[in-house]
């Protein structure tokens, strides 16, 4: 049930969920607010080391709820109205979780890290700055027929490692100036956020690719085909299915740039028993669209592309040299995240994000190099 401002900070202030609404004043005085550390709803790392209790489901479902359907500008009001009143810490604590809420959401949309990790490492289960992964060389487990009661002869396991490093953290400026502030142009502050926000995920993807595009940090090498030119057909996808194979991996992800999708789709007729109604499909492309076994992972990013030349005077080119990945989610790529999305330089809810920044810290590998081809137009 959808509730009013006052609600929701009468909620977050309630006495019963006093220690975490401390905690949270703990961390912006600070200068800080990491959502994923500590926030209202008792869900962060931080709380849940302590042993603190979260907040009672249904009043944070009523919260987070309400968050997402209250315009960020209707916040800032309700904090500058109050600020000379008790309303104002209750507001204070909002306006930061909206303000993660609109980054998380404009992130997620061009940020690939879920679709293609095997899993996301938490900031709680990575204790340093580093964190070395023990991979099984392939071949290591072999079953062994043994009679019954009898043992079970034992593996010499090979292992590789590789190493995740959060070090060197990254981030981008709100870009928020005073004038804003001092002009209450909270919908245009808002686009500053949600700009932010789509950066985060866009640099994300730039890390992830760059892992990509080598893959060499774990066991195996891997796999490559090439197309002909500039054209990627269902022909050059399927031979890179065939080799992953080959390595003992059923791929079942594809990730390419529209022009590979059109390209493949539109105007390869090769393979079209295996992709049912493809040119239908190719009209209405939906986010888990599926062809040759695989889900194609749209992404646009220009490490995917490169432009190709200008000719009768338009504004950009169409993308020529395109690269796709056809591997196994469950073996290609593994990540981690540390302070994703922490907002910096920032205790005021409305002064201080004019200098304050937001931050993050990840790393990618490639686990099983063999259970991935990289397709590359020539």
């Amino acid at each position: 049930m959808p509730l009013s401002i006052q609600e929701m900070v009468s909620t977050v202030k309630n006495d019963k969920y006093k220690e975490l609404s401390e905690m949270v004043q703990r961390q912006l005085e600070r200068g800080i607010f990491d959502y994923t550390e500590c926030n209202v709803f008792g869900t962060g790392v931080e709380q849940e080391q302590r042993g603190y209790q979260p907040m009672g489901q249904d009043d944070a479902k009523n919260i987070a709820e309400t968050l997402k359907t209250v315009p960020l500008t209707k916040l800032f009001k309700e904090f500058l109205a109050k600020s000379s009143s008790t309303g104002i810490s209750g507001a204070a604590y909002l306006i930061p979780t909206k303000i993660y809420q609109i980054m998380q959401e404009y992130a997620t949309i061009p940020d690939i890290i879920n679709d293609v990790s095997m899993t996301v490492i938490p900031a709680d289960q990575i204790p340093g700055a580093t964190l070395t992964v023990d991979i099984a060389q392939g071949g290591s487990y072999k079953p062994k027929v043994f009679s019954s009661g009898g043992k079970i002869p034992e593996e010499e396991i090979a292992y590789v490692h590789a190493t995740l490093d959060f070090t060197q953290p990254w981030g981008v400026n709100f870009n928020i100036g005073n004038d804003l502030i001092e002009d209450s142009q909270f919908n245009l502050i808002e686009q500053h956020i949600r700009m932010a926000g789509t950066e985060m995920g866009q640099y994300s993807t730039e890390q992830i690719l760059a892992v990509m595009a080598l893959t060499t940090d774990g066991d195996g090498t891997l796999n490559t085909t090439a197309t002909g030119a500039d054209t990627t057909t269902l022909t050059d996808i399927s031979e890179a299915i065939s080799k992953n194979e080959v390595d003992q991996f059923t791929p079942d992800r594809l990730l390419c740039c529209d022009h590979v999708v059109m390209d493949a789709l539109m105007g390869d007729n090769t393979l079209s028993p295996y992709a049912i109604n493809y040119h239908d499909n190719a009209v209405k492309l939906s986010p888990d669209f599926m062809c040759l076994g695989l889900q194609w992972i749209r992404c646009n990013s220009t490490s995917l592309w490169t432009e190709g030349a200008h000719t009768g005077g338009e504004a950009s080119g169409m993308p020529t040299n395109c690269i796709s990945y056809v591997f196994s989610k469950g073996y290609g790529y593994l990540s981690g995240r540390k302070r994703w999305l922490r907002i910096e330089n920032y205790s005021n809810p409305v002064e201080d994000l004019v200098g304050a920044v937001v931050s993050a810290r990840q790393d990618t590998v490639s686990v099983y190099d063999d259970s991935v081809c990289k397709v590359s137009e020539t």
